[in-house]
């Protein structure tokens, strides 16, 4: 008891430490509702909101005195970021931003983490639409920055190499024509971005760029003649690239019909991974939900039942992971995963749990849905989220703690409240989240007065989370109300302890058909609870409301 007590004791000094408020820059209780953008060697970069100077670029080392604007880039109280229109390449941040009080004047800006180095790069023209990163019209590799730029009907590829002499047309792909090749869908692997864009004589077809006029070229006439693999820009909006391979939807017999293909940027290493809808004339209806490491998930349809399946490129790779009967849902059209190396995290919408986190490490048993935060069809994933160190952070929502932040080792293994930054029921407002230099930072409001702001969290040092002896083992729902049972998976035999943050024992005893009954005269808030069985003990904290 005196290990645990200890354990408990240093569980409440990390909770009591966990999260540190970097800077109040809307001072007061006005919120500067901070967005992340980009990691860079120089700092984390974000947007942030003042009276003073509206909606404009920031930079943080982690301290307060280290936190600062980059640039006030649409002077006064107007704000230059309306949209999140950015790409990182390399170590600089592109940005379209909106640089005067005229409300077409969107420009491209690159910043390398400093005030001199935040740079208007081009001027684009008022009359032209200009690239969303949104819809894949923008990406890099190389330090470079690539994006699609022309008017409605006569785009082309260009690209700007940090400098305002290096932006120009990359490359006119369909030369002699008012029509330009107009490509879409940029992709970055490697050193070059993959795309589709027809050239007026293969049709809409793959290609790759290196950010050079040479290294710009036709990967592949997939489906030969001037039809082209792709018809139909609707039917592939949603080429992922995994570590060395890119996993794309397309067409190369019309008997087939619109089938998963790979490419490794060459003509051999560029064709069909199998027929997954095998019928004469019959689509697939692809999605790729994202790419780990090694592996790619792809929802498909075979008839009228939809199936997940994983690839790895290869047709003795690709097989079916889950089917309708678990899935009963329409194919996504959205797509937000995170890659933890050899773990896929990924939101997913079903008809009985609703929009909730799923994660996958490319095997059947290692494939579902984490945990159903919100029971029933309402959302509990929000969308927001990133990983590290094999785990996925994210804003999770139901209606004990509203809109936290949730952390995840993966199917089977542990997902649970991490921080309630805004204790109480439905005042969590989490909103932005990324990694930088091993710190969690987050955009959130924690009750202090102070308004959304953002915070820093250091994931190892907040304890309860990582002392797992088992990855077999996983408990729900956490949070839990008092007077219900936790039910905790693939242990017939155990004994539990559940002990308040001073070490005190507030239940103990073995459980039952896989339940943990928790008191119904506890008090709302944070426990640590320890399961001892054959497999070892699990350590990790539960949060109970009323």
């Amino acid at each position: 008891m005196k290990t645990i007590g200890l354990f408990a004791s240093l569980l409440l000094c990390s909770l009591l430490q966990a999260q540190t408020l970097v800077k109040d820059i809307n001072t007061g209780a006005g919120n500067s509702s901070p967005v992340m953008l980009a990691s860079l060697s120089r700092g984390l970069v974000f947007a942030a909101t003042s009276p003073t100077f509206g909606a404009e670029i920031w930079i943080t080392d982690g301290t307060s005195t280290g936190t600062y604007m980059l640039r006030d880039i649409r002077p006064g109280f107007s704000s230059s970021l309306n949209q999140l229109n950015i790409f990182v390449s390399g170590d600089m941040l592109y940005m379209v931003l909106m640089d005067s009080t005229n409300t077409n004047a969107n420009n491209l800006w690159r910043t390398d983490g400093t005030v001199q180095g935040t740079i208007k790069m081009t001027t684009f023209s008022q009359s032209w639409p200009v690239p969303f990163a949104s819809q894949n019209q923008i990406s890099g590799v190389n330090g470079k920055c690539i994006f699609v730029y022309g008017d409605n009907n006569n785009k082309e590829l260009w690209v700007c190499d940090g400098t305002a002499s290096g932006t120009k047309l990359l490359k006119d792909i369909k030369p002699g024509n008012t029509v330009g090749s107009n490509p879409y869908n940029l992709v970055a692997m490697g050193d070059h971005v993959y795309f589709f864009a027809d050239d007026g004589v293969h049709g809409y077809e793959l290609w790759r760029s290196d950010g050079t006029d040479t290294g710009t070229q036709l990967v592949k006439d997939v489906f030969p003649g001037i039809i082209g693999c792709i018809q139909n820009l609707a039917q592939n909006t949603n080429m992922v690239a995994g570590t060395d391979k890119v996993y794309f939807s397309a067409i190369s017999d019309v008997t087939l019909g619109f089938e998963l293909f790979v490419s490794d940027g060459t003509d051999s290493g560029t064709h069909m991974v199998k027929d997954l809808n095998p019928l004469p004339f019959a689509n697939s209806a692809l999605f790729i939900a994202g790419a780990a490491d090694s592996f790619a998930l792809v929802f498909y349809r075979k008839g009228n039942i939809n199936y997940l399946c994983r690839t790895d490129g290869t047709e003795a790779g690709t097989y079916d992971l889950l089917d309708s009967s678990a899935l009963i849902t329409t194919i996504p059209n959205f797509r937000t995963f995170v890659n933890a190396g050899e773990q896929l995290y990924f939101s997913h919408f079903t008809q009985s749990e609703g929009q909730e986190l799923w994660s996958s490490d490319g095997t059947k048993e290692g494939t579902g849905l984490l945990l159903d935060l919100a029971p029933g069809t309402a959302a509990g994933f929000s969308n927001i989220m990133c990983a590290h160190e094999g785990k996925a952070y994210f804003a999770g929502i139901n209606n004990l703690v509203g809109r936290e932040l949730f952390v995840s080792s993966g199917y089977k293994g542990t997902t649970q409240l991490y921080l309630d930054l805004f204790p109480g029921v439905f005042f969590g407002n989490l909103a932005s989240m990324m990694i930088h230099d091993n710190n969690l930072y987050v955009s959130a409001n924690t009750n202090n007065g102070k308004g959304v702001e953002l915070y820093k969290i250091d994931p190892n040092s907040f304890l309860g989370i990582s002392n797992i002896s088992t990855t077999d083992l996983s408990i729900w729902p956490n949070p839990v109300r008092a007077g219900e049972s936790l039910f905790v998976s693939d242990q017939a035999d155990f004994a539990f302890t559940l002990q308040d943050l001073s070490g005190r024992a507030i239940s103990e005893g073995n459980g039952f058909e896989n339940q943990i009954q928790i008191p119904s005269d506890i008090s709302s808030g944070l426990y640590l609870l320890t399961i001892r069985s054959d497999k070892g003990i699990f350590n990790t904290k539960i949060q109970v409301s009323k």
